[in-house]
């Protein structure tokens, strides 16, 4: 359980920075959405503690977009596959690829995030 207030953001293309994760406590998993233009996806992790001090993490995920045809009268959806996580160890101290597949299973985690105890 993270007892710090995370707020996780990613960069627009044309312009500012959006929160996809706005100042969570005690939380356990998330569900974030993944882009389906680009082979990157960066977010920004912040996590501020009780006494009001907040560390930033960078994640870089690095991926295919892969449409999905349901029917051939809806637009496809996009699934994904995880070829590669990059980050910085400010707050978290590692992440693990569960499943490179993203599709509609969501009872299996993508990518287990394992942040640093604080002192």
């Amino acid at each position: 359980m993270l007892g710090d207030t995370l707020t996780v953001s990613t960069p627009r293309v044309y312009g500012a920075d959006t929160i996809l994760i706005d100042r969570k406590v005690n939380i356990s998993s998330l569900l974030m959405p993944m882009s389906y233009i680009q082979d990157n996806d960066i977010l920004y992790f912040a996590m501020t503690d009780s006494n009001h001090v907040t560390r930033r993490d960078t994640v870089v995920v690095s991926k295919t977009n892969d449409p999905h045809f349901e029917s051939v009268d809806c637009p496809p959806c996009f699934f994904h596959t995880i070829k590669d996580i990059s980050y910085t160890h400010n707050t978290i101290d590692s992440i693990i690829i569960r499943k490179s597949k993203v599709d509609y299973d969501t009872e299996v985690g993508n990518l287990h995030i394992y942040f640093k105890p604080r002192n």
